[in-house]
C-alpha cells in the first residue's frame, strides 16, 4: 500500500519494527488518529497487526502479511489513579514499569509483575494475556484487569466493565480481550485493580543438583502452608546445575511465619532480604526467557504431571550446551531458550512434542521474535473452544483484516 495513505493521517510518526520488516507502523498520538487508521484498512481492505512495542508479537501466531501495522506506543498516560479504591486507569501505550512507579509511590502494588516493565505497555501485557511472577500469589491478570475502552475495525469506540470494582457491570468482555492478541479489536484504555504494596520482601534459596529433585522440593513448599509470591528453578544463576527459589512478601511478621514454614520444609537455606530481596525478586523475574533474544519453547502441564512433561520436553531437545531455563512449578510453566541460534525444533519434531505431552493435558508453544508461522500452530483440539473462536473472530473481524491469532487457537 501507499505510505502516502498513512503519512496524511500520523505524519511523521510512521516507522517499522524489526519484528515486521518491510512494514509501515504507524504510531497515532491521539485515539482519533487510531480510529482514521481503522477506517482506512477497513475501507480499503487493508490487513493490519496491532502491537504496542511489539515484545510479545512473537507470541502470536500471523495469519497473513499485514499491509500495515498500528501501534499505541504514542498513546500513554494515567487517565486516572485513585489510591483509596486501589485502582488505576491508563491509556494502552503506557509502560508498565511508568504505573509501577506511581503505584510504589502510593503504598500500593501492580499487577501483573511483568518482566522487563519498562519495554512493555499496559495495552499489550493485557493483548498477550500476560502474567507476571506473581501469578502464583494474585492469579492470572485478567482477573484485575476491571475494564477496557477500544476500537473496533470501523473506528467505532467501544467500552466493557468500569474503573472502579463496584462499577463494573454486564458481560466481562475485558476479560475476553485478556489473551486476544490483537484478533479482535484495539484496546486503547484500560483500568487495573491494584494490591497492597508488601511490608517486606524475602527470597529463600537453595541449590539442587537435579531438576527433578527440584520440582519435588517445590511440592513440599507448596503443601507448606504458605501462599508465596514465586517459586521458581533456574540454571542461569549455576550453569550445569539447579537453583530453588521462594519469593514471600507480605506483612513482617506472616512472612517470618512463612520463611519458618518453608525452612522446615526445605531445610537449610539461603536467605535474602530487605533492598537486596527486593533486587532479588526483581532480578527472578527478569530471567523470564525474551524471545526477541532467540527461540522459546514455553510449556503448560497440570501441576501433577509437570515431572513426565519436563522429561519429555528433555528428551525431544536432546543434549544442548547453553540451553537455559526457567521453571515454575506452582503454575505448572516451564520456559527453555536456547540463545540466538537458528530455530532447533523444526515443525516435526515440535510435532512430535505435542503428539508426547498430549496425553498429559500439557502443550507446547513457540516464541520468536516474529509472530509464528502457521506451520508452527499446535493443532487444536478443542472443538467447542475452536467454534466459539471462529465466531468470535467472524463477529468482531469478519473481512479477516487482522493479521494475528491467539497460538492456541485455529487460524480457520
Amino acid at each position: 500500500m501507499s505510505r502516502r495513505l498513512l503519512e496524511e493521517v500520523v505524519g511523521a510518526s510512521l516507522g517499522e519494527h524489526p519484528a515486521l520488516p518491510e512494514v509501515p507502523v504507524a504510531r497515532p498520538e491521539t485515539i482519533e488518529q487510531a480510529g482514521e487508521l481503522l477506517r482506512l484498512a477497513s475501507r480499503d481492505g487493508l490487513g493490519l497487526t496491532l502491537l504496542g512495542h511489539g515484545t510479545k508479537l512473537g507470541w502470536s501466531l500471523a495469519t497473513g502479511r499485514p499491509d500495515f501495522a498500528l501501534s499505541t506506543a504514542r498513546l500513554a498516560g494515567v487517565v486516572e489513579f485513585e489510591p483509596g479504591d486501589g485502582t488505576l486507569t491508563a491509556l494502552a501505550g503506557t509502560s508498565m514499569a511508568e504505573l509501577d512507579r506511581l503505584t510504589r509511590e502510593a503504598g500500593l502494588a501492580l499487577t501483573p509483575d511483568v518482566p522487563r516493565p519498562g519495554e512493555a505497555t499496559l495495552g499489550g501485557t493485557i493483548a498477550a494475556g500476560a502474567s507476571g511472577a506473581d501469578r502464583l500469589a494474585l492469579g492470572p491478570s485478567r482477573l484485575h484487569v476491571l475494564g477496557t475502552r477500544g476500537l473496533r475495525l470501523d473506528g467505532e469506540a467501544v467500552r466493557s466493565g468500569g474503573k472502579l470494582v463496584k462499577n463494573v457491570t454486564g458481560f466481562d468482555l475485558q476479560r475476553l480481550y485478556a489473551g486476544s492478541f490483537g484478533s479482535l479489536l484495539l484496546l486503547t484504555e484500560a483500568s487495573l485493580r491494584l494490591a497492597p504494596a508488601p511490608e517486606v520482601t524475602v527470597v529463600l534459596r537453595a541449590d539442587v543438583e537435579e531438576l527433578t529433585r527440584a520440582v519435588e522440593r517445590c511440592g513440599a513448599v507448596l503443601e507448606a502452608r504458605v501462599a508465596p509470591r514465586s517459586v521458581a528453578i533456574e540454571n542461569v544463576s549455576r550453569p550445569g546445575s539447579w537453583r530453588l527459589h521462594v519469593v514471600l512478601a507480605g506483612r513482617a511478621p506472616h512472612v517470618e511465619l512463612e520463611a519458618q514454614r518453608v525452612g522446615a520444609a526445605l531445610g537449610e537455606l539461603d536467605r535474602c532480604e530487605g533492598e537486596a530481596g527486593v533486587e532479588q525478586a526483581r532480578w527472578l523475574r527478569d530471567l523470564e526467557p525474551d524471545a526477541r533474544e532467540g527461540e522459546v519453547l514455553h510449556v503448560g502441564a497440570p501441576p501433577s504431571r509437570l515431572k513426565e512433561a519436563l522429561g519429555e520436553v528433555l528428551d525431544a531437545l536432546g543434549p544442548q550446551d547453553g540451553l537455559r531455563a526457567l521453571v515454575r512449578p506452582g503454575l505448572a510453566t516451564v520456559d527453555l531458550a536456547s540463545g540466538p541460534a537458528e530455530a532447533s525444533l523444526t515443525p516435526e519434531r515440535l510435532r512430535g512434542l505435542r503428539d508426547a505431552l498430549r496425553p498429559l493435558g500439557a502443550s507446547a508453544t513457540l516464541r520468536r521474535a516474529r509472530p509464528l508461522d502457521p506451520e508452527l500452530a499446535p493443532e487444536v483440539t478443542d472443538s467447542l473452544r475452536a467454534r466459539l473462536g471462529q465466531r468470535l473472530r467472524r463477529a468482531y473481524d469478519p473481512r479477516g483484516l487482522l493479521r494475528t491469532r491467539p497460538p492456541l487457537e485455529p487460524l480457520a
